[in-house]
């Protein structure tokens, strides 16, 4: 029986992206630090901060959603 030395590639989506996606606080990045559970009103985490820059109401919108 022969086996197959080469690893096996999984289809499971990335937990993560590398960088930032402008106008999107949800995005866990790679580089940034693990994120802490969110609770309404607590301060955003790096991550939305950099998202949501130069963008008015963006961190508003993370911070104290509509729910």
């Amino acid at each position: 029986m022969v086996q197959d030395a080469a690893p096996r590639a999984s289809a499971q989506p990335r937990p993560c992206v590398n960088g930032v996606i402008p106008w999107n606080p949800y995005v866990v990045n790679c580089n940034l630090p693990p994120r802490q559970p969110r609770v309404r009103g607590a301060a955003p985490d790096a991550g939305a901060i950099i998202a949501c820059r130069n963008h008015p109401g963006c961190l508003a919108w993370y911070v104290n959603p509509p729910y």
